[in-house]
């Protein structure tokens, strides 16, 4: 259960993208895009210590996000975001890392690792290590997150 609340946060963010735009993007233009990208999953991260999730989150989500955590349990938007405003886990740290941010037009998938530590509703102390794909498209003029899923790194 503890890993489940976790890997709920621990994503944040999943759907299908519809309306993708197909054409080309330049070197510059794809730099632009990854780093602010970048700059949208570190604020994420960031949010989720800070206390200030929900707002955030709220900014970022699509409006048919879907999250897949790393039980398999899927959230839609509005149920990430009650989860977050219900303060019910508090991360003492969190943590985002892109590996690879690939751009497509007017969508992009993000793969990395995440990490955190924090106390659960139950009051217990837990700490996880995940792999995470997040893909964004633009809407609007603006990324935002439409897909996360969550893999939970086992130590071997």
């Amino acid at each position: 259960m503890i890993r489940a609340s976790v890997a709920f946060l621990v994503s944040v963010c999943s759907v299908a993208c519809s309306s993708v735009g197909e054409h080309d993007v330049s070197a510059a233009d794809s730099g632009a895009v990854v780093a602010a990208v970048d700059g949208i999953i570190t604020e994420l991260a960031e949010a989720i210590v800070s206390g200030d999730a929900a707002d955030v989150y709220d900014r970022y989500l699509a409006p048919d996000y879907v999250f897949t955590s790393a039980s398999g349990r899927v959230s839609t938007r509005e149920e990430m975001l009650a989860e977050l405003r219900s303060g019910a886990v508090e991360f003492d740290s969190f943590r985002f890392v892109n590996d690879a941010v690939q751009v497509h037009g007017d969508v992009v998938v993000a793969l990395g690792s995440a990490s955190g530590e924090g106390v659960n509703p139950g009051g217990e102390q837990f700490r996880g290590r995940y792999r995470y794909m997040a893909v964004f498209a633009r809407m609007d003029g603006r990324w935002l997150l439409t897909a996360w899923q969550t893999t939970a790194v086992t130590e071997h």
